[in-house]
């Protein structure tokens, strides 16, 4: 009994994301940013529990690339709320999330590279709160190696940096001439097919790469735009490191239903979540 009550309180927090999408009218409205070039798909594995290896996630996330901006989500999260949720109502998208017909995304940052102004847009969640920051395009300094081999079919060449308390490894193909990759990362000649910090916690492969051959556009949502709170990219580390260590005290709305025995599983579940991609600033 204890167990069941405390995964529906865990149940709860994890649909407060949900809800946060509950105030968008009946059609998303959205903001046309470039033209759809090129679609790279990429596995994303992480340690989510820095102590236990067999913390291990897994989720699609999808590169948008046009010919000024790019943009990189959650597959599972593109697919649902711009695919089949469009057109049906607040009441109808909730249900259809609630029953897992769709996709259930993990992960629900967006990350929107300007290659013009060189600069980077990011939305990202912290408990039930959406928050917009942005940073410089170039932050990474990276060293080309001689190492080739081939990655996803591609003849890769390898290049590592250093990134916000993490050491990277990166293989990039000069076949497709695309300075991007997953995540932040970009800067490279060449596209990113395969990215993994030394620690073996984070694991960006390249999936599949494809031309877009329809018309079709890269857009952010109005609402996005609308509902997030300016922030900084040291607030928001810094809010994130908080919310693993005290989740309650961004979520005073969640109460503990059970009492204090399934209030402290929920916060050990939580607290498991302890290792963010970015451990600092």
């Amino acid at each position: 009994m204890i167990v069941k009550v405390a995964f529906l309180l865990f149940l709860q927090i994890q649909l407060l994301h949900v809800n946060a999408y509950s105030n968008e009218p009946l059609y998303v409205a959205k903001t046309r940013l470039d033209r759809l070039n090129y679609i790279a798909l990429y596995s994303k594995q992480w340690q989510q529990d820095s102590a236990d290896i067999h913390s291990i996630r897994e989720e699609p996330m999808i590169l948008l690339i046009g010919s000024v901006y790019s943009k990189f989500l959650s597959f599972n999260s593109h697919f649902t709320f711009d695919s089949i949720l469009m057109g049906h109502s607040r009441e109808e998208r909730l249900r259809l999330i609630g029953s897992r017909i769709t996709p259930q995304a993990f992960v629900f940052y967006k990350i929107f590279k300007n290659h013009n102004v060189h600069n980077m847009e990011i939305f990202d969640r912290v408990a039930a709160d959406l928050y917009r920051y942005s940073q410089p395009l170039h932050v990474f300094q990276w060293q080309i190696l001689p190492d080739t081999m081939q990655v996803s079919g591609y003849a890769a060449q390898k290049a590592t940096t250093s990134f916000a308390g993490r050491d990277w490894v990166a293989w990039f193909t000069p076949e497709i001439p695309i300075s991007d990759g997953p995540y932040k990362f970009n800067g490279l000649p060449g596209l990113i097919v395969l990215l993994y910090d030394t620690r073996n916690h984070y694991r960006f492969a390249l999936t599949s790469f494809a031309e877009n051959q329809s018309e079709r556009f890269i857009h952010k949502t109005v609402s996005d735009q609308t509902h997030a709170f300016n922030t900084t990219r040291e607030r928001m580390i810094a809010m994130r490191w908080r919310f693993i260590k005290e989740p309650f005290t961004l979520m005073p709305n969640v109460s503990p239903m059970g009492g204090a025995a399934q209030r402290e599983e929920v916060l050990q579940r939580l607290r498991r979540r302890n290792n963010p991609l970015e451990l600092r600033y």
